[in-house]
């Protein structure tokens, strides 16, 4: 079972931080070079089918302008934010999802084993721990998507000088 569960051994809070956090940081690593090319269509005034007029058109074409233009360090740009807000983020939704779901079975405990039940506290558990996920790593998503949108000259240098100043 996803969540608390009284009748098994659950992992400590220590635990559960830690494999969130390893987890997401093999995850971000990993994944980082799509997220750049993601952010950079994203934030491309242009339409991505006016080949003339836009700057990136496809995948593959886009990477290699990346790669050409910038080098391969531009695919691992905004990386140390990103991986604050992946580990933060993943890490206080695991948390609190194990925690959430620990109060409301032992507020409302499910006495039966109907799917139906566990859905409903698994979908109310999840959408309170996303929230509080969310609210909890906001800045380092602004943050991570201003390292990564910036041309040059870079305004953003360094990632603990615009979240102190």
């Amino acid at each position: 079972m996803v969540g608390y569960d009284p009748e098994k051994k659950n992992l400590t809070n220590k635990q559960i931080l830690i494999a969130s956090a390893t987890a997401s940081f093999i995850s971000r690593f990993l994944l980082q070079p799509l997220d750049v090319v993601k952010i950079r269509f994203q934030l491309q005034i242009e339409p991505i089918r006016d080949l003339k007029g836009s700057k990136y058109h496809n995948l593959f074409q886009t990477i290699r302008l990346i790669h050409h233009e910038e080098g391969i360090r531009a695919f691992w740009k905004g990386h140390i934010a990103a991986q604050v807000l992946s580990m933060t983020y993943n890490s206080a939704q695991m948390y609190a999802f194990e925690k959430v779901t620990k109060q409301l079975g032992e507020v409302f405990p499910i006495t039966t084993s109907s799917p139906t039940a566990k859905t409903i506290t698994h979908f109310i558990t999840g959408s309170i721990a996303a929230s509080i996920a969310i609210v909890s790593c906001q800045p380092a998503d602004v943050l991570r998507t201003r390292f990564v949108g910036q041309g040059e000259p870079k305004v953003c240098q360094n990632l603990f000088f615009h979240v102190f100043l």
